[in-house]
């Protein structure tokens, strides 16, 4: 039998900013015209990916799941249907690259050879929801109940211009500023988050910590860019209009602040994911805090932060699977702003759904929203959880979110 895409596209809503898209059975590249009905016949579904994250989710968790290959490059359903991974880098633009190249070819492809479902990132998601290569949700039978739950902001991102959504994505994901406790206590005299997040409330208060924390011998940020997309995600307007390019009076600010902490010393003049931005993190490094994204807690940041970093063969035991038991030793759960009594019960073992250094037990309260760019505006997320609990992983308001490290 052919894919049952409508299941597969719910499983995605409750677990793939990454958003999973419905192909068509003919197509072409980004937003040039070509579509196609959705393809029909067949028993290979075929997902395309960057990255294993959605492939790891699925295999665990979706329930039909009868098997899954050695070499993880295909998974069996209980109906028989094949479900082949195609997973290729983003580097590069490696993975639109070959994406579009094989979207070339859909309209030709062997009914097993289609493109049924691929994974795209907000930044580029309206070359592909714009374009006939992608279906209507509400075509494979995805209703207003399904997707209820889904933050607007999630559904706007993949709606074409006639209304309609392309994609679903299980993710909201909030800026935030990650800080090193044992900086901010040196310039603040507190690590506490309420308080840090009190100090760094708006930019004005935030350039004041940036003086404070070069007196100390310390860098506010890291890079050039690194509160780019602080000051980019709060842009009023496109950056085309007509055949007008405008600037936007966010990203003049981004600019005034990144010449003037370059001129006065406030940052490291490294530049977003290079390897001495990557150094900054781990145990030796003098930078006050990043801006970042709730996914880049486990994936990127917690690797950085290790004395032999994970890309350099580092294990990174805060997002280790702990089928055999182990817990996070009493240092780690420190430096995650876990207490003692985190690991009782289970609260600071590392499981498959919370690797992310936060306990199991933790409960969110308090989620605000930044306004206007500044750096953490209003209330944020703090985590209760039980025992010494001490301080939580994450705490303060999107756009900036602060995190303990």
């Amino acid at each position: 039998m052919k894919k049952n895409l409508k299941a597969l596209v719910v499983l995605a809503l409750a677990f793939a900013m990454v958003f999973t898209m419905a192909g068509c059975g003919g197509g072409s590249e980004g937003g040039s015209e070509g579509g196609g009905e959705a393809s029909e016949g067949g028993k290979v579904l075929n997902i395309w990916c960057w990255n294993d994250e959605f492939q790891s989710r699925f295999n665990e968790f979706y329930p039909e799941v009868e098997e899954v290959a050695k070499d993880n490059s295909t998974t069996t359903l209980k109906d028989g249907t094949t479900v082949k991974w195609t997973i290729n880098p983003n580097e590069g633009n490696n993975y639109q690259d070959k994406l579009d190249e094989a979207l070339l070819k859909q309209a030709d492809a062997a009914a097993d050879d289609k493109i049924d479902i691929f994974l795209v990132e907000a930044d580029y998601a309206l070359k592909y929801v714009d374009a006939d290569v992608t279906m209507d949700v509400k075509e494979l039978g995805l209703t207003d109940d399904d997707m209820a739950q889904q933050y607007q902001y999630t559904k706007d991102i993949v709606t074409d211009s006639n209304g309609a959504q392309k994609g679903t994505t299980w993710q909201a994901t909030p800026g935030l500023f990650a800080y090193r406790r044992s900086i901010a206590k040196d310039v603040l005299g507190t690590d506490d988050p309420e308080q840090v997040q009190e100090a760094l409330s708006d930019w004005a208060k935030f350039d004041e910590v940036a003086a404070k924390a070069s007196e100390k011998g310390y860098k506010m940020l890291s890079g050039y860019d690194d509160a780019y997309r602080t000051f980019s995600n709060n842009v009023a307007a496109p950056w085309v209009d007509g055949d007008t390019v405008k600037v936007d009076e966010n990203i003049v600010k981004w600019i005034d602040q990144t010449k003037d902490y370059t001129d006065k010393g406030y940052n490291n003049k490294t530049s977003l994911w290079d390897e001495n931005w990557a150094a900054d993190q781990g145990p030796a490094g003098k930078v006050f805090g990043f801006f970042y994204s709730t996914w880049g807690i486990n994936f990127t940041l917690l690797g950085n932060s290790l004395e032999t970093p994970v890309d350099q063969g580092g294990k990174d035991v805060a997002v280790a699977h702990v089928d055999d038991g182990h817990a996070l030793p009493e240092a780690a759960l420190h430096d995650l702003g876990l207490g003692k009594g985190a690991q009782q019960g289970g609260a600071g073992r590392v499981a498959h759904g919370t690797a992310r250094g936060l306990p199991e037990g933790g409960k969110p309260r308090h989620l605000g929203r930044g306004a206007g760019g500044e750096p953490g505006q209003g209330r944020g997320i703090r985590l209760e959880q039980p025992g010494e609990a001490g301080h939580a992983g994450l705490a303060v308001a999107a756009p900036a979110v602060v995190a303990v490290i």
